[in-house]
């Protein structure tokens, strides 16, 4: 369980990422596609170094399933998200994502037939109240909805739920190094067809780019994968990986001296005990 925390607390920096490079005028879609194509290079190169030639995948099965990572989970995620947050705004975007646990636990149920105690079930209706007060201090803008955005965001839900589901499957018989390194390639390759990002080469771009696939995606995704092998039922893990909005928050607060209300306190609150209930869950 300390993995997939670990793993939330470092995808609660990516703003900083995604922040210094659009200020040096870097697209969503290249920062989307940099990030991907950096993640790649990271992990394939960690991978040759600790299988040597079995790097190959051969299982059929077994690539399969990087695949549907790579697309679902990261490719078109990464196209949506930035759809969802561009039509409907950051608020809304982050809400309909952070439906991902609803979307986990039912495919557990019906994949790994989980059980759902009344307090698991508790503990995920509170987490997804709190990641909302966290994420929006209590005010959404409901004017102008766009349903093409309403829609882009609800898959981000999805797809952020379905790395749980999928990274567990595809886990069981391939090393997690070799199952991140497939699916960046995959999401890489999505991305270069459909987001159509601008190649820019730039010193400092290469670096927070090398840096955004390294710490917050290769690392991060490294020990969520490695998490999932050591969590009984996989409907925890995004509650456990709720930490990114509440580091989020104090990253915002810190680094670009955002204010925090009291109802984004109380979410935090919130969904710290939501996390604590569903660790305490047998």
């Amino acid at each position: 369980m300390l993995y997939i925390f670990i793993s939330g607390i470092l995808w609660g920096i990516i703003g900083i990422f995604v922040n210094e490079l659009s200020a040096l005028g870097v697209s969503v879609q290249s920062t989307s596609f940099l990030r991907m194509a950096s993640a790649f290079v990271i992990m394939f190169t960690f991978a040759v170094l600790k299988h040597g030639k079995n790097v190959i995948l051969r299982d059929k099965r077994a690539l399969i399933l990087c695949a549907l990572l790579g697309l679902i989970c990261n490719g078109i995620f990464n196209l949506c998200y930035s759809t969802s947050i561009k039509l409907n705004g950051v608020g809304t975007a982050a809400i309909l994502m952070y439906t991902a646990p609803v979307f986990t636990a039912t495919a557990s149920k019906i994949i790994f037939h989980e059980n759902f105690s009344r307090t698991k079930l508790f503990a995920l209706a509170l987490n997804i109240i709190g990641c909302i007060l966290t994420v929006t201090g209590g005010s959404i803008q409901a004017n102008n909805f766009s349903v093409v955005g309403i829609l882009a965001g609800i898959y981000t839900g999805f797809g952020y739920g379905m790395v749980t589901i999928i990274g567990r499957l595809a886990g069981e018989k391939t090393d997690a190094i070799i199952m991140s390194a497939y699916s960046y390639l995959f999401a890489m390759i999505f991305l270069l067809i459909f987001a159509r990002p601008e190649i820019v080469i730039n010193a400092k771009i290469l670096t927070l780019g090398f840096l955004y696939g390294l710490i917050p995606t290769s690392l991060a995704y490294v020990l969520y994968y490695a998490g999932l092998r050591k969590i009984r039922d996989a409907s925890r893990a995004p509650v456990i990986a709720s930490i990114e909005p509440v580091t989020a928050v104090i990253v915002g607060l810190l680094i670009y001296n955002e204010v925090i209300g009291p109802a984004n306190f109380i979410g935090m609150l919130v969904v710290l005990v939501s996390i604590i209930i569903i660790m305490r869950v047998k």
